[in-house]
């Protein structure tokens, strides 16, 4: 707004501040900075079956595929990509389950009283 003001122009704006001019011309013809929102969260075909892979989930069975073959006998048509992503995301969410993802691979955790031993890279 303050550059603006000084009489730069929109294009000038716009490569200062790294945006689109359009962008710029919107946050212009409205005063102000507008107020970031939350994003609605969009249907997933995934709704449906939530309540199942979040009960199975916590009856220990976090493999994707597994989830994505159970849930595909049940009428499921969408793709094991999007059950594995929902596998991750919960794995990031619920960090301190038993199964989670490790952030240390297997081999480079160190043991009591050993040194942390790294793989030899090619």
């Amino acid at each position: 707004m303050r550059l603006h003001e000084q009489g730069v122009s929109v294009r000038q704006i716009a490569q200062q501040m790294g945006m689109g001019r359009q962008t710029v011309r919107r946050y212009l013809n409205q005063g102000a900075f507008p107020e970031i929102t939350q994003r609605r969260k969009m249907p997933s075909i995934l709704d449906r079956w939530e309540p199942y892979l979040l009960q199975r989930w916590q009856a220990g069975c976090h493999n994707a595929l597994q989830l994505y073959r159970e849930i595909h006998e049940q009428g499921y048509t969408g793709s094991h990509p999007l059950v594995s992503r929902w596998a991750t995301q919960h794995r990031k969410d619920h960090f301190d389950t038993p199964s989670a993802v490790s952030e240390v691979a297997p081999e480079l955790r160190s043991t009591q009283g050993q040194p942390t031993m790294r793989r030899l890279s090619p």
